[in-house]
């Protein structure tokens, strides 16, 4: 339903850093539609500089990522800007997942066997309110969001062979789900 040329999101406790969407707008200058910028992150108020290295930003450098299915350079796509024909194009977010954390990683991923080119913004792009790792309430948030769609994500992505491209309206085959988490 968006209408923009691109789309950009982040995580529900977080800011877009002052100039960030402008910074990344700049990278696409040029550049076709198979192309976005994958949004650097850091969360919390503590110093979070291992998120500022680019491996920590590769799928693989995540345990529970390193899947046979899931190419070894491929970035996560926790945040950034996507032109809004290639979302349309690919299908967008799958919605049997339930949250943010495996729906991005397999957007990221379908993207990534789709042939779309990363560009990997040095700045970060928004800033999360919570304690990186399992400190303080993300613990507990972060393992509610992941116990259903962990399963699922490791399932899709533990062999090759999941095609990039679903329907853009997926969601319409998972009411169940949909009433279930929103009544």
């Amino acid at each position: 339903m968006a209408k923009g040329e691109y789309i950009n999101w982040f995580a529900d406790d977080g800011v877009f850093l002052p100039n960030s969407i402008d910074i990344g707008l700049k990278k696409l200058v040029g550049c076709d539609y198979k192309t976005l910028v994958m949004g650097r992150y850091r969360e919390g108020n503590g110093d979070t500089d291992s998120m500022m290295q680019d491996e920590y930003y590769y799928l693989h450098h995540h345990s529970q990522c390193r899947l046979k299915g899931i190419p070894k350079d491929c970035l996560m796509l926790n945040c950034g800007l996507v032109p809004r024909k290639l979302l349309v194009e690919v299908g967008g977010w799958d919605c049997q997942f339930e949250v943010c954390p495996y729906s991005y990683n397999d957007l990221a991923v379908r993207l990534n066997l789709y042939g779309v080119k990363f560009i990997m913004q040095d700045e970060c792009m928004f800033k999360c309110s919570h304690m990186p790792g399992h400190e303080g309430d993300h613990g507990p948030i972060h393992d509610a969001q992941t116990i259903h769609d962990e399963p699922l994500f490791q399932q899709l992505w533990a062999n090759e062979g999941r095609k990039p491209v679903i329907l853009i309206t997926n969601w319409e085959s998972t009411p169940d789900k949909w009433v279930r988490r929103f009544n």
